[in-house]
């Protein structure tokens, strides 16, 4: 069965096991930096692991960004969703330029290896000021000394995973080298002798985005209905004609019977796949968040105070499929202090 890691961490997980999953880890993150894909937001919960197959997927890339470029929308200043496994470095805000993703996603790898092998998390205090204090100047205890029965080489690495200075931490190559020699010989039967598989990455090509400055920030909320390719239209209209970046956001709410949200998340898939396409092919730079079963005004005022957009498109109430919510969600981003421009 494939469940997350918090789950082992809640039930426990044999050692040779949780090195295996280590190891499958660590290569994730060394193939994404190859990438130059930079996860940003790791936790347990965005690990599964598949104890038939020993096979790791990695999920969670809401905030994930590509090395060096840059994402308009996603500036220093997004903290991690998941802030108690985030390096220091991610949560010191929006002062300075954005840091290595690459360190940030070992540090947090680190967290959630630490805390799979030795039943307890690196530093106490979660998303507190004390826990990002903690974080920010201190040293986690060493690993060895609470999972003796480990390797001493692999307890040292993950330890110094966990330093407070990116600069410190080894890189994804030298995690996952470390880990991969002792995670496999642990398998059962055939698989001992087989090389670990490289996790499955599909390479996507994203929009070139130049610069930040001077942009329109732009939100536009779409569903899939009467209104939602009008809103597209609007969104993508109004960065043809100025400098803009247009965060596109679908919401699947968590109200709808199961049969419904399965027809309203194929229709909203179905319409911006198809719309997407076109903005790509003219050139307009975009960003996309889809969320699955949440409430829907809440994550409006969430990704609203997140984000700070110069302007919000949604649906003027209408018709449609799920239209009973657009009344709701207008007035709640409008008492945000949000500009709602309705299409």
């Amino acid at each position: 069965c494939i469940v997350d890691v918090r789950t082992h961490i809640d039930r426990g997980l044999p050692t040779d096991e949780s090195l295996a999953l280590g190891a499958a880890l660590a290569a994730a993150l060394e193939r994404l930096a190859r990438l130059g894909v930079e996860h940003r937001d790791i936790h347990p919960g965005a690990v599964l692991w598949d104890q038939a197959g020993k096979r790791l997927f990695l999920t969670g890339f809401g905030l994930s960004r590509l090395s060096g470029h840059d994402d308009y929308w996603l500036s220093a200043r997004a903290l991690p969703v998941h802030a108690g496994y985030a390096a220091p470095e991610m949560l010191a805000g929006a002062d300075g330029a954005m840091p290595d993703g690459h360190a940030a996603d070992v540090f947090a790898a680190s967290a959630v290896l630490y805390e799979l092998l030795s039943g307890q998390p690196p530093f106490y205090g979660g998303d507190t000021a004390m826990g990002r204090e903690m974080r920010r100047v201190s040293h986690p205890a060493p690993l060895a000394y609470l999972a003796p029965h480990l390797p001493k080489d692999v307890a040292a690495l993950l330890t110094s995973g966990l330093n407070p200075n990116p600069a410190e931490r080894p890189a994804p190559t030298e995690l996952a080298a470390g880990l991969s020699g002792h995670a496999w010989p642990y398998l059962p039967g055939a698989a001992r002798d087989m090389e670990p598989p490289a996790p499955e990455v599909v390479e996507a090509e994203f929009p070139a985005v130049t610069g930040s400055g001077g942009r329109e920030k732009i939100m536009a909320f779409v569903a899939p209905d009467d209104r939602g390719e009008g809103v597209v239209d609007a969104a993508c209209a109004r960065a043809a004609t100025q400098p803009a970046m247009v965060l596109f956001v679908g919401c699947a709410p968590i109200n709808l019977p199961v049969a419904e949200a399965e027809l309203f998340k194929s229709r909203l898939f179905e319409l911006l796949s198809r719309r997407l396409a076109e903005c790509r092919r003219r050139g307009l730079a975009f960003g996309l968040r889809l969320l699955d079963g949440v409430d829907v005004n809440r994550a409006a005022e969430s990704l609203v105070d997140l984000y700070a957009p110069d302007t919000v498109l949604a649906g003027k109430p209408g018709d449609g499929f799920m239209a009973r919510l657009r009344p709701g969600l207008v007035r709640t981003l409008e008492r945000r202090g949000a500009r709602v421009v309705t299409v």
